[in-house]
């Protein structure tokens, strides 16, 4: 159950870029019934400079607070203008941190998941794109990308599909609700 009394309702505060493959994550969530989300959507294109990061530190920190989740979540980039560190560490006084890290197999990523995991700025880092090959597949959590259910036509028999290969490629509508009912066991476990 969430902090907030709904019944297995979660409330979790996204913080992503603008880039056009991070609002999978937040519908997905959205799409079970009783979840809330909230984002902060940032511009990491900036070059970073002291002053842009405390003010983005600060204006993810105060959103966040104001929201009130049960759970963080954040998708974002490995390099520009980014929160810091410490920044990610202070968001766990306002609930659990996950890092959702949809390249976390790409070398350009490992400093900064390091430098996460050292400095303990999350609770969970998660590598979305399936592979165990990231420095901290041995103490993190290794998943597929979690998507909207709504997106996919619905998954029929077999026999119904036709002979066509993509056509045989049906999403069961309880993948994604699988995948958001681990993170929200995970959640409880804090």
């Amino acid at each position: 159950m969430g902090r907030h009394g709904q019944g297995s309702s979660v409330r979790a505060f996204f913080i992503t870029t603008s880039t056009n493959e991070t609002h999978k994550h937040h519908e997905s969530f959205a799409s079970i019934p009783g979840n809330e989300i909230g984002c902060y959507v940032y511009n990491y294109r900036l070059k970073p400079k002291a002053e842009l990061v405390a003010g983005l530190d600060a204006e993810v920190y105060a959103a966040a607070k104001a929201f009130s989740p049960d759970l963080i979540v954040y998708i974002g980039a490995c390099g520009g203008n980014t929160p810091s560190i410490e920044g990610f560490k202070r968001l766990r006084e306002i609930a659990p941190t996950v890092h959702f890290c949809s390249d976390a197999a790409d070398d350009p990523w490992w400093p900064w998941l390091l430098a996460y995991d050292k400095a303990g700025s999350f609770d969970l880092q998660v590598a979305l794109d399936g592979t165990h090959d990231w420095p901290l597949a041995n103490t993190q959590l290794t998943a597929l990308t979690v998507v909207d259910p709504a997106r996919f036509p619905p998954p029929m028999p077999h026999e119904a599909r036709g002979t066509k290969q993509h056509e045989s490629r049906a999403i069961p509508h309880s993948a994604p609700m699988i995948c958001w009912v681990a993170f929200s066991n995970f959640e409880r476990t804090l």
